[in-house]
């Protein structure tokens, strides 16, 4: 049976419930998502049961983080939707000191007595890793916030009809094919969230998120040599809605990519020597993240924390005296740049994003390490600078960088 685009894309939500992930369009979704009185209601009486159960076990310090989390992908390749989905979670992950050691347990049962059960399982396990751990936390005064905090978004994906969606993602296609692509693949990816943060020095903070990320991947096949390449947008993930996509740049950016992976496909070889290596600006900023982000992360510094990245090869020492990088360089950290990812009000620590302006790198001097609460007294300072991170309800918060920039130099010249 023949289909037309237009009558195949309007089939694919009459389709949806044969998918195996759930819906995910505004309507389907639970009130309590964005019914703040209802959520409010919920994270009270189950943050008020975990805060409580934490004092009568002897903690020292207790928080708790409980979201609500709602996503959606699509998934086009050429001509057709390859994979639509998404999904609703809601949960919390509550974190205790207990005679300076962490502990820390989470549940997706958003209820008062699973938050007093998995607070208890938090202190079993800070007592069980206080056997082993040499290195007490202490924590520094930290202030009592009563915050909200909601992402600033002027196109709500979720409320975007899903013909919309898919006819970009088609559209776009469809310019790479035209433009001599052999395959186009291309895919939305949509990130919402309510997290209601409370600890037990009194902070209540409300927070909403929202991330949008488009990316394209075009290749271009040479069949008589059994040779391809290919191609990827180069626009990264960011916080906001659709408003952060610039269509025309976008539908550009593939034509020009298509040709761009012919010239890749043609090329000579590259002949061994020595090269002038320029850095375009979407790999620089892979470059500043990962030799000078997660160097500067003081739990790596301190060789508490070597996943992935490996530790550090600062010093403690050298904070304030260490010619890191040209006298040009400075690089700034934030938590109010439009469109970042790290772009939040507060931390996972509670802490207020005003905290995270600083300083890592000032005309080429080290100048700051990024910590997270009960770090600041391991280089003698009097508090955190606002660097933590829990990836969801059931991850530990750790030290995690914000948004890491360069900053435009003063001097035009090279040195």
């Amino acid at each position: 049976m023949n289909c037309d685009r237009r009558n195949f894309i309007k089939g694919l939500a009459g389709s949806l419930l044969s998918l195996k992930m759930p819906t995910v369009f505004s309507g389907t979704l639970p009130d309590a998502f964005w019914s703040y009185d209802q959520s409010r209601r919920i994270a009270t009486v189950v943050a008020e049961s975990a805060l409580h159960t934490a004092r009568l076990y002897g903690c020292q310090f207790s928080d708790i983080r409980i979201c609500w989390i709602l996503k959606e992908r699509i998934i086009s390749r050429e001509n057709r939707i390859e994979e639509l989905g998404g999904s609703f979670e809601s949960g919390m992950g509550i974190r205790v000191l207990f005679e300076g050691t962490w502990g820390f347990a989470s549940s997706n049962l958003l209820d008062p007595n699973e938050a007093a059960d998995k607070t208890k399982e938090a202190v079993e396990l800070a007592k069980q890793s206080l056997k082993l751990n040499s290195r007490r936390v202490e924590l520094e005064k930290l202030p009592q916030i009563q915050g909200q905090w909601h992402q600033d978004v002027l196109m709500d994906p979720f409320e975007v009809p899903l013909e919309e969606k898919t006819s970009f993602l088609l559209d776009l296609n469809d310019k790479a094919i035209k433009a001599g692509a052999d395959f186009c693949r291309s895919f939305f990816l949509f990130h919402k969230e309510l997290r209601i943060y409370a600890s037990s020095v009194g902070s209540w903070i409300e927070q909403t998120f929202l991330r949008t990320y488009p990316k394209f991947i075009v290749t271009v096949v040479d069949k008589k040599e059994g040779k391809f390449e290919s191609r990827s947008s180069f626009e990264p993930p960011k916080s906001g809605g659709l408003e952060i996509i610039e269509k025309k740049a976008l539908e550009s950016e593939v034509v020009e990519a298509t040709h761009q992976a012919k010239e890749k496909l043609h090329a000579k070889p590259v002949v061994p020597g020595i090269k002038d290596l320029v850095l375009h600006p979407t790999n620089l900023w892979l470059t500043i993240h990962e030799t000078i982000g997660h160097s500067t992360e003081l739990d790596r510094v301190m060789g508490l924390e070597s996943n992935y990245a490996g530790t550090s090869f600062l010093k403690v020492d050298q904070l304030g005296n260490f010619d890191f990088a040209s006298p040009i360089v400075t690089i700034r950290a934030d938590r109010n740049q439009p469109g970042g990812l790290a772009s939040v009000g507060y931390d996972d620590d509670g802490i207020p994003s005003s905290w995270s302006n600083f300083l890592i790198i000032e005309n080429g001097i080290l100048k700051n390490f990024q910590m997270a609460i009960g770090q600041a007294h391991w280089i003698g300072k009097e508090k955190s600078n606002g660097c933590s991170y829990a990836q969801s309800y059931n991850f530990f918060p750790i030290q995690r960088m914000p948004n890491i920039s360069l900053v435009p130099s003063e001097k035009k010249e090279a040195t």
